[in-house]
C-alpha cells in the first residue's frame, strides 16, 4: 500500500512539474493593413491578396508558433510594435531595414511594381510615351490630360516632388483618400483622363465593382524601380526566432508558384512579365 502511494505521489509530481517546465508556443499577431489587393480583409475575396497568400504558407510553415491577425492601419501598426509583451508582424513592410527601432527585418521575398500612371487606352496614342515609360512631368506641361491623384499618399520616387510643382495646375484634380477607388471610378465614368495607382488595382477594381473601360498602366520616368518589401516583427523575446524561421520559409519557397499565387492573380499581364523580368530575389 505504501509503495502504491508513492507511485501515485511521484506520477502527480511528474504531471505538475511537465506543466509548470513546458512552453506555450508564442502567438504572431499579423498586423494586416486593408489595402487591396495587396491585403484584402473583407468582402468576396478576402484573404486573398498579394500578400495574403505569402502569409498563409508563413502560418502553415511556423508550427512553433501559433497564428491569429488583425487588421490596422499603418498609424497602429507602428504604436502596436512598441508593445514587446506581444509578438506582432506585417508581412508586407516596404520601409528598408534600419528605419525603425522597434522593427526586426526578414529577408527580402520579392519585389512590388511601382505606381504607374493609368490611362483610358483609347488616349494612349496621344501621350508623349517612349520606350514605355512616360514622363509624368511633361504630360502635366501639356495641360491637356486631366490627371486624378490623392494628395498625401507616398506615390514614390519624384512623383510627389512633380505634383508639387505642377500644384496650381487646373489639370491636377485631387480626389479624397477615403475612397481609394475614388479615382479609378472617375475613370471608368470617363470623367478624368489619368489616374496614379498600383497597376494590380485595376485588376481588383474590375472583378469587385465591375467598372467598365479598358485602361493600360504606363510606367513613369519618375519612379520606374520595382522595390522590394519585407516581413517585419517587433522585438519580442522570440521575435528574431520568428523572423529567422521566416526567412528560411522564404528561401524555399520565393518564386514558386504558391508564393507567387496572388501576383499571378492580380497583376495585369503587361506588368506581370516586368515583374518577372526584374525580379532578382
Amino acid at each position: 500500500m505504501k509503495n502504491l502511494l508513492m507511485i501515485i505521489i511521484s506520477g502527480s509530481l511528474f504531471f505538475v512539474g511537465t506543466n509548470i517546465f513546458s512552453k506555450e508556443k508564442t502567438t504572431i499577431t499579423w498586423a494586416r493593413f486593408d489595402l487591396p489587393p495587396i491585403w484584402i480583409g473583407t468582402g468576396k475575396f478576402a484573404d486573398q491578396g498579394i500578400v495574403d497568400y505569402q502569409r498563409k504558407i508563413y502560418e502553415r510553415e511556423l508550427t512553433n508558433f501559433n497564428h491569429k491577425w488583425i487588421i490596422v492601419n499603418p498609424r497602429r501598426l507602428i504604436e502596436l510594435v512598441k508593445d514587446k509583451t506581444q509578438l506582432y508582424c506585417n508581412d508586407g513592410y516596404l520601409f528598408p531595414p534600419g528605419g525603425n527601432q522597434d522593427l526586426i527585418w526578414s529577408e527580402a521575398p520579392t519585389i512590388v511594381t511601382p505606381n504607374h500612371l493609368i490611362v483610358r487606352k483609347e488616349l494612349v496614342k496621344k501621350l508623349p510615351i517612349k520606350n514605355g515609360k512616360i514622363s509624368l512631368d511633361e504630360v502635366l506641361q501639356l495641360k491637356k490630360f486631366l490627371l486624378s491623384y490623392s494628395p498625401g499618399l507616398p506615390y514614390g520616387g519624384t512623383v510627389n516632388k512633380v505634383l508639387a510643382k505642377h500644384q496650381s495646375n487646373k489639370f491636377l484634380q485631387p480626389v479624397a483618400q477615403k475612397d481609394q477607388f475614388a479615382a479609378l471610378r472617375l475613370l471608368s465614368a470617363k470623367r478624368t483622363d489619368l489616374v496614379l495607382g498600383y497597376p494590380f488595382m485595376l485588376t481588383y477594381v474590375k472583378d469587385f465593382l465591375g467598372l467598365k473601360g479598358e485602361f493600360v498602366p504606363v510606367l513613369m520616368e519618375e519612379n520606374s524601380d520595382y522595390y522590394p518589401y519585407y516581413v517585419v516583427c517587433n522585438k519580442h523575446p522570440d521575435g528574431q526566432k520568428a523572423i529567422e524561421e521566416i526567412n528560411k520559409v522564404i528561401r524555399k519557397y520565393r518564386k514558386t508558384k504558391e508564393y507567387d499565387r496572388g501576383t499571378e492573380r492580380w497583376y495585369p499581364e503587361s506588368t506581370l512579365k516586368e515583374y518577372h523580368l526584374r525580379n532578382k530575389y
